[in-house]
């Protein structure tokens, strides 16, 4: 991963290359892509700004300002203003940027060196790629019409994903055996953590529908 860092007109620039997640669809690519781009950005400013192999920071008005491809690399440049951004200690309670309170909006990341190996990129995919699904469960609930087609589409998505991330744990020879167990135990549990927040949503909707028809459950 390579970060470009810029100060100007008191905004913080990040520019992020890193080597692309393709083991997944184009839809489910782009957004894990994007998240863990999004998440080594803020972590490389923490790291250039504290100056430190370990630090944590309280930040808000992160925004993209563009994402590409470029083969087997993913790109990202985001903003941020600079007095919306602090370093904190970690042993000390959450100091929120001015105006920013916990919950409102505002994050609280850590950096810290020994979390750039390869199991933990793959930890962070896993919980990128439960996200996503989960996000899109919650979307296909507010869409009515549309409501079979997307949860549908989201479970094959989900079980494809879920498959291919526990192929490439199972291939990868970075990773120690017992590396690979604990990875793919995580990833059943994400999956599952889906699979009963489809189930819920479907139920759900069976309820609503029901009693829009006026038949007892």
């Amino acid at each position: 991963m390579l970060a470009k860092i810029t100060l100007a007109d008191g905004e913080y620039r990040v520019d992020v290359r890193m080597l692309a997640v393709q083991a997944f669809d184009k839809a489910t690519n782009d957004k894990v892509n994007r998240d863990k781009a999004r998440l080594l950005a803020l972590q490389a400013l923490i790291r250039h700004l504290s100056g430190k192999n370990e630090a944590e920071a309280t930040l808000s008005g992160v925004r993209i300002v563009s994402t590409g491809q470029d083969k087997q690399f993913f790109t990202l440049t985001l903003a941020l203003p600079k007095d919306k951004f602090s370093l904190v200690e970690p042993s000390n309670p959450a100091v929120e940027p001015s105006g920013n309170k916990p919950g409102h909006g505002g994050e609280r990341l850590k950096w810290k060196s020994e979390l750039f190996t390869k199991k933990d990129d793959l930890l962070r995919t896993i919980d990128f790629l439960a996200m996503q699904f989960l996000n899109d469960i919650a979307l296909a609930e507010k869409a009515d019409k549309e409501f079979d087609d997307r949860i549908a589409e989201t479970e094959e998505r989900a079980a494809i994903a879920f498959k291919a991330l526990r192929n490439e744990v199972a291939s990868e020879i970075l990773l120690l055996s017992i590396e690979k167990e604990e990875l793919v135990d995580k990833a059943k549990d994400a999956e599952r953590q889906v699979t009963a927040r489809l189930m819920q949503a479907v139920e759900q909707e069976e309820k609503k529908q029901h009693k829009h028809e006026g038949i007892p459950r």
